[in-house]
């Protein structure tokens, strides 16, 4: 039986992070919203240690006061055992100085749950089957099953957040691009685990082994989530718990954790490529978030951030889109750029981080960077960017990694200060070598507006963005390599304020690279 399920703006597929945070975000805007989830909820799910960077994206969605009142663990950095000069490198937390261990499957129901309160339409245990086209070949909802009952759900919009099921992706026949490498994760759940000391006690812990890396995430006083990941030809795919168990035996920390622990359930098997769709990400009525757009290696717990940072930025550009203040076009240009901008960061910095490991075993022999040459280095360089870049120079300045000479000799060209500095008012700024300034959007707390970038042309410095009539927008045009800083002060405003803000400011770009004075 088929029937009319009524008509939405956006209607969402998936009621994962990336699912809620998108349907929430723009049924907070005003928009009408349905979501469909064929999973009964709550549901286990891997992939539990969340990032500094998404706090944020929680805050917008009116759920991280709720996630710092329960019992989530506080997460305050990351430990690495890597096989450098030294045994461990610790990373804190950025601002805000935190995040959360959290158990997926209540994770996931606050979000869905949230988003519901919000005014999503939430069809529970719904599965979508089949994308619905106009008589122009655009998407313009989905065929829907609840039980045996079949409906067309309508919407102008369809976002697919059905992770790695990639449910648009597949209906289209979209190409995906992957690294070739096809990866085996196992997962399990410890009782009665140790815990690090000091410091570190509620830290991810990620550990390599002879021929994978395993992560030890703590959920609880008494939970931890433990797993492994390694290339899906060197693991006894029949008992993954057996292969779980003999990497476990190769660490040293996360061995010693584990020696009274007992498995409070037994190691599951997920495979996984990196990839990314090789097509728009939005087009024709349609937008890819979260895994269903792209999937890369969770050795930097980036997953949910990048279900929630491609969420937020879709919805806030589909708000825009919708009120008729940003063409479609232009929000899927820009959409496109933003998230491929990500996964080749992040893809990039796992790869170097797999490539400067000094182990023997099949699975870093594969990945091994020892030999790579100069203009393969300004490649990774150009992905890495000059955040990147630093993250690792400061590793091997501290011994904790060891660079090929070649990758440590580019990094260091992208080494920048972004440090608040003053500058002369009688100085010339102009545009440095191989900076352009253009028109772009700008996302900004939830918004996507018109706005400027200041971006190199190989990405060897920071690539701020300013929304148009913001002070630095302004700041930024005024800079013709003519006007002295003390001229642009003049005609952005002669207040103390702006005069200070405006020197600063050009001395932080001139810091940046972004400028050069004379």
């Amino acid at each position: 039986m088929t029937d009319s399920g009524g008509s939405v703006d956006v209607l969402v597929v998936g009621g994962g992070p990336a699912g809620s945070c998108a349907a929430g975000l723009l049924a907070r805007s005003g928009i009408s919203v349905a979501l469909v989830e064929g999973k009964k909820f709550p549901r286990e799910h891997i992939g539990e240690s969340l990032l500094a960077m998404s706090m944020p994206y929680l805050r917008d969605l009116g759920v991280a006061d709720i996630i710092e009142e329960d019992d989530f663990v506080r997460k305050p950095g990351a430990v690495f055992r890597w096989g450098g000069r030294k045994e461990e490198m610790r990373l804190g937390m950025p601002r805000p100085g935190y995040a959360f261990q959290v158990s997926r499957d209540k994770f996931d129901d606050l979000l869905l749950n949230q988003a519901e309160k919000a005014g999503v339409r939430v069809l529970r245990e719904t599965w979508a089957k089949r994308l619905h086209f106009d008589a122009d070949g655009r998407v313009d909802g989905v065929v829907v099953q609840e039980g045996k009952s079949v409906r067309h759900l309508a919407a102008r919009y369809v976002i697919d957040a059905s992770g790695l099921f990639q449910f648009v992706p597949k209906a289209l026949g979209l190409p995906v691009a992957d690294d070739g490498h096809t990866r085996a994760a196992v997962g399990a759940y410890f009782s009665g685990a140790d815990r690090a000391a000091g410091p570190s006690r509620d830290d991810i812990i990620t550990e390599a082994a002879e021929n994978s890396w395993l992560w030890f995430i703590p959920l609880s006083d008494d939970l931890t989530s433990v797993g492994m990941v390694t290339d899906a030809d060197l693991i006894e795919h029949r008992n993954p718990q057996a292969s779980l168990d003999g990497a476990i035996g190769e660490t040293e920390l996360v061995r010693r954790l584990l020696s009274d622990a007992a498995v409070a359930r037994r190691g599951r098997l997920l495979r996984y490529t990196n990839h990314v769709v090789d097509a728009p990400l939005w087009d024709r009525g349609y937008v890819l978030v979260g895994d269903s757009a792209m999937f890369v290696d969770p050795l930097f717990s980036t997953g949910v951030h990048g279900a929630l940072m491609s969420a937020s930025h879709a919805a806030g550009a589909l708000v825009a889109v919708l009120a008729g203040e940003i063409a479609d076009d232009v929000a899927a240009r820009w959409y496109d750029d933003e998230m491929r901008r990500h996964y080749h960061r992040v893809d990039e910095t796992v790869q170097v981080l797999y490539g400067v490991h000094p182990g023997r075993g099949e699975f870093w022999q594969r990945r091994d960077l020892s030999g790579v040459d100069r203009d393969e280095a300004a490649a990774i360089c150009r992905h890495l960017g000059a955040v990147g870049a630093k993250f690792f120079l400061n590793a091997q300045e501290n011994e904790e990694l060891w660079l090929p000479q070649a990758l440590a000799d580019q990094m260091t060209d992208f080494r920048v200060d972004i440090s608040v500095a003053q500058t002369p008012e009688s100085a010339v700024p102009r545009l440095a070598d191989e900076v352009t300034r253009r028109d772009s959007l700008v996302f900004r707390k939830g918004l996507v507006s018109p706005g400027l970038v200041l971006e190199h042309q190989r990405n060897r410095t920071v690539r701020p963005a300013y929304e148009h009539g913001s002070f630095m927008a302004d700041l930024v045009r005024a800079v013709d390599g003519r006007a002295t800083v003390g001229e642009i002060v003049e005609k952005l405003g002669s207040g103390s304020s702006e005069r200070a803000l405006c020197v600063s400011a050009i001395g932080t770009l001139h810091n940046a690279g972004l400028l050069t004075v004379a």
